[in-house]
């Protein structure tokens, strides 16, 4: 549906069609993800900083117009909703809808999945960390919603013309021979400038995580690690990384 859409813009608008979605696409996550963190913190300040630091680790991955830009937006909103320090029962609705709509934009959608793994079993895990009691955590409302949550998105994923397929056609993907020739499917190094841009912003983190007095969360650290392993592994999941990273 991305490329379709694309491709409706280049004919009904010129060139200035397109550039107008790539804008619209890139504004979208910077706004929900600046959004996120104004709802949790009232400072505009930390919105702002939020905004640069997205900007930074991801602005090379933003220059290029392409589908995976409407899996950003997807990933920025289903994030935004499962970062929320109250889980709200429409979240149940919204977020399936969002994989449903974001199987049918880009196969990106896996590492959303993948997230919401991670937010549910790092909440669950972080709840019993603090009260000792499996019988609290299992019936937390929020490990319950985005646990209920996963399971109705994974479902969702299958309104699509491939079904159940699709989940081996994404993962197959990164097998493809002619990703060889991609400079973006390489390891992240020092040597790029996305590379310098990750190891500050990782710099960054380690200082604020060893000086600040809030626990770090176990859901944190499941992000946190499971895309910088993804991103070392291959330069373009910054992209992923990113604003979890800047949040």
């Amino acid at each position: 549906l991305s490329q379709l859409g694309a491709y409706q813009m280049i004919e009904q608008f010129g060139i200035p069609g397109i550039q107008f979605l790539n804008g619209l696409g890139i504004v979208l996550a910077a706004g929900l993800l600046s959004f996120c963190i104004y709802g949790r913190t009232r400072s505009l300040a930390a919105a702002l900083v939020t905004l640069g630091l997205f900007y930074w680790g991801s602005y090379q991955q933003l220059l290029v117009v392409r589908p995976q830009l409407a899996g950003l937006v997807c990933f920025t909103a289903v994030f935004m909703m499962a970062a929320s320090a109250r889980w709200r029962r429409w979240y149940l609705f919204a977020i399936p809808v969002v994989f449903a709509l974001w199987a049918n934009l880009h196969g990106s959608y896996i590492v959303g999945l993948a997230m919401m793994g991670a937010f549910t079993v790092g909440r669950f895990l972080d709840v019993y960390r603090r009260s000792r009691s499996w019988k609290l955590a299992l019936s937390d409302r929020n490990s319950r919603g985005l646990l209920l949550a996963t399971e109705l998105s994974a479902v969702a994923i299958l309104l699509n013309p491939y079904g159940l397929a699709s989940y081996a056609e994404v993962l197959a993907f990164s097998a493809n021979v002619n990703l060889d020739s991609l400079l973006e499917w390489d390891p992240l190094t020092l040597r790029m400038k996305q590379g310098r841009a990750a190891f500050c912003i990782a710099a960054v983190l380690v200082l604020l995580y060893r000086l600040s007095p809030r626990r770090v969360t176990l859901r944190e650290a499941l992000l946190l690690g499971g895309l910088s392993f993804g991103m070392l592994w291959y330069s373009r999941m910054i992209l992923w990384w990113a604003p979890v990273a800047a949040y």
